[in-house]
């Protein structure tokens, strides 16, 4: 990206604002959508003549750190409104809403899903601070004014304590303060016939200049009053947005592939009476899965593999258990051995992680394995898009909040039911009580031939939020068949409603040593609230 900006700014294009080709560039990245993107720009209607609207430098307040923004005052708005620019930069509390902007004629302008809380203050007023509450819009009034105002015309402009001292240069406008808020910028002073057109106000940030520049400007942009309505009935879906908003999914499958995997999972994804979710696997040819036979291969497998556990009976004993209790959940059935093509078996074998805090063994189904035609289950699926997002970015998103809490789905791969005309895809052999080698088929989402993300994290700025939020993260997921477990917290206080056997341990945050704990690779030392690595002991041979 660095690169890029240089060579642009060698051939004279500024990228101050992301303008020219860079604009058009990462607009060409951005999800596409089913209309025309909301613009509050779309509040102001053209006329005859250039009219300058009132602008003013504020900072935003947040976290004991303030951001400088360029805000329009406009009376004739009854809320406040921010881009979702600098939402993203600030990173504000916020809850989730349906609201919508009307504008003239009652028509809608844009509709806002989120609703944040944060203070504004003022350069010269140090100690003030205003409590406000804004509608997130992807856009607000663009870049204002929408003409520079001639250099000639600011000749006889007054000495002021102006509210923007670049008033007359268009730039982005990334807050809109509404008259919610009016009447505690506003102040006592007011002044007309400046520079014989403009009308000056005194506010808190300054003098805020308005009105016409000339009349031989050909363009004009009048304010007209905007309407906000909520919509209160925010389905059990959208409580999810407010802890898993941390980047956006792509608008768009980017390949042909990525297509047929999303219209897949719209058509065949169903709900089971208790909630859970039931799907198909996303094969490339669903009326003739080329597939040869596998279950010898399999078989071999799974001896060479019982050899090895053999000399090591305690490891042996926790792969029997973890393979038994996908039997004794219903995770897996028994079935008739069959060595036609129309299945395919899936060996398996064992993962050991020693630094795990919880499982230390896992059991992997290779999907990848050959079948007597050289194709494996791997091969006839579509792989679909990659939907997870930067670990890095996902643990310092995690650290804005205050107060931050970490959770797993437990058993989320198995959670997940597969549609029972494709259970015959993901057959494994095991030993029964009995020690006779038996075919099952498994009955849910298998590691290994799907792969999902199960770590939840995610927090809030004050304890009382973070308590609520757990609560309505836990109802959610409830609904859909996933229990949270292996909860932690940088703060005791917020876990205070989760089970003692719910949580990673039941004296964390008592003790540092007790108090650590592991996500997306790396460990958390949660009483301290640090991050760190655990690099494995690197053993010196001796000369």
């Amino acid at each position: 990206m660095q690169g890029a900006l240089n060579a642009l700014a060698v051939s004279n294009v500024c990228t101050d604002n992301w303008d020219s080709l860079l604009v058009t560039i990462c607009a060409s990245k951005l999800p596409n959508s089913s209309g025309p993107q909301p613009n509050v720009q779309s509040y102001f209607a053209s006329s005859t003549s250039t009219v300058l609207l009132g602008t003013a430098l504020i900072n935003i307040c947040h976290l004991g750190t303030n951001f400088r923004a360029r805000a329009l005052i406009d009376s004739g708005s009854e809320a406040t409104f921010i881009t979702e620019r600098l939402f993203n930069i600030i990173k504000p509390p916020f809850e989730a809403i349906q609201a919508q902007v009307a504008g003239l004629n009652q028509t809608v302008a844009a509709k806002a899903q989120r609703r944040c809380h944060f203070m504004i203050g003022a350069a010269s007023r140090p100690g003030l601070k205003i409590e406000t509450m804004a509608y997130v819009l992807p856009q607000l009034a663009g870049n204002l004014p929408s003409y520079p105002i001639p250099q000639h015309f600011l000749d006889k402009l007054p000495n002021l304590p102006l509210a923007d001292p670049s008033f007359h240069r268009s730039s982005q406008i990334d807050v809109l303060l509404g008259a919610d808020i009016l009447p505690s910028i506003l102040l006592s002073g007011f002044r007309s016939d400046i520079c014989g057109s403009l009308l000056g106000q005194e506010t808190i940030f300054g003098w805020v200049l308005s009105g016409p520049v000339s009349a031989d400007s050909t363009r004009t942009v009048s304010a007209f009053t905007t309407k906000l309505s909520l919509d209160s009935n925010v389905r059990l879906e959208k409580l999810l947005t407010k802890f898993w908003e941390v980047e956006d999914l792509p608008g768009k499958p980017t390949s042909e592939s990525d297509s047929v995997c999303e219209e897949n999972f719209r058509k065949t994804t169903k709900r089971a009476p208790d909630g859970r979710y039931i799907v198909t696997l996303p094969f490339k040819c669903p009326e003739n899965v080329d597939l040869g036979h596998s279950r010898c291969a399999a078989q071999a497998q799974f001896l060479k593999n019982e050899q090895r556990l053999q000399r090591n009976l305690p490891l042996k004993e926790q792969y029997d258990a973890v393979i038994q209790e996908y039997l004794e959940l219903g995770h897996m059935t028994a079935v008739t051995p069959s060595h036609d093509s129309g299945h395919y078996y899936l060996p398996h074998h064992a993962v050991f992680k020693p630094d795990s805090t919880t499982t230390k063994l896992r059991v992997v189904f290779n999907a990848s394995s050959p079948s007597s035609n050289g194709k494996s289950l791997h091969d006839t699926l579509h792989s679909g898009p990659v939907l997870q997002s930067d670990l890095t970015m996902q643990i310092l998103k995690w650290r804005v909040f205050r107060y931050v809490f970490n959770a797993d789905i437990s058993k989320m791969y198995r959670q997940i039911q597969l549609s029972s005309q494709h259970t015959p895809y993901q057959r494994i052999l095991f030993r029964d009580r009995k020690g006779d080698v038996c075919d099952y088929e498994l009955a849910t989402v298998t590691f290994g031939v799907h792969m999902y993300v199960d770590d939840v994290l995610a927090g809030a700025h004050t304890q009382s939020q973070a308590i609520s939020a757990i609560s309505e993260l836990r109802k959610a997921l409830d609904s859909a068949g996933f229990p949270l477990r292996k909860w932690t917290a940088n703060h005791k206080g917020v876990l205070r409603d989760i089970p003692v056997d719910h949580l990673l341990r039941a004296d964390f945050l008592e003790l540092d040593e007790s108090s650590i704990a592991k996500t997306l690779g790396i460990r958390w030392q949660a009483s301290a609230d640090e991050f760190f690595f655990a690099p494995p002991e690197v053993l010196q041979r001796e000369s």
